[in-house]
């Protein structure tokens, strides 16, 4: 990586070579002056600085490519999870998560529509190796709402980590903590709105049809 030239070694350059670094412009002919060598100088600090900061997402771009998203397509990795005695498997959850992650085709719904940026951002504020691990989200909590736990449109995938954020009201990518308002918000944007109003309306249908005991 270059180091940026100071104001005086810009200068010296100029004047010996009659020309600028890094092929910043320089018209022709009349010799520049102090103040518009100034004026290129910052020209040729902005430039240097947009170089160092591309290949440095570039570099992080890649890390992700490495530990993420192979091929842009990343596949559930599938944990070994031991069973405690007398563990019985749920088969109606068993069928759902398999309608959700093949609809779904194994690829976190959150990451997909994130710019490479973002999904850096998710590496740096704590995402690590969570993020390679994609789960069966519920949009609307199992234990709030029980009636949409085994209902595949309320379900996605999502990588670990933005899951755990979600699930404890905190920002999916920053981590940081959410207000009700916010976190609705940020569900309807992921599934799209027109997929958030329906689960809302199957909702109020169920307490509109639920029997009073």
């Amino acid at each position: 990586m270059k180091d940026c030239l100071n104001f005086e070694q810009f200068s010296d350059y100029y004047f010996k070579y009659k020309r600028l670094p890094e092929n910043i412009s320089c018209s022709s002919g009349k010799m520049l002056n102090d103040k518009q060598l100034m004026t290129k100088y910052e020209k040729y600090c902005q430039k240097l600085d947009k170089s160092k900061e591309k290949r440095y997402l570039d570099k992080q771009a890649d890390e992700l490519d490495e530990r993420v998203m192979l091929k842009d397509v990343v596949k559930v990795k599938k944990e070994k999870i031991s069973k405690p005695s007398g563990y019985k498997k749920d088969e109606n959850w068993e069928k759902v998560k398999n309608i959700v992650y093949e609809r779904d085709n194994y690829e976190c719904q959150l990451m997909k529509k994130l710019s490479q940026f973002d999904n850096n951002q998710i590496l740096k504020n704590g995402g690590g190796d969570l993020v390679s691990i994609f789960d069966p989200a519920h949009i609307f909590g199992k234990g709030a709402f029980p009636e949409l736990k085994y209902d595949p449109d309320n379900v996605i995938v999502l990588n670990r980590y933005s899951h755990s954020m979600l699930d404890q009201h905190h920002h999916p990518i920053t981590g940081v903590a959410i207000n009700k308002e916010e976190h609705s918000a940020f569900w309807a944007w992921i599934v799209g709105q027109e997929r958030y109003d329906r689960l809302l309306e199957k909702i109020i249908n169920h307490k509109i049809n639920k029997p009073v005991i």
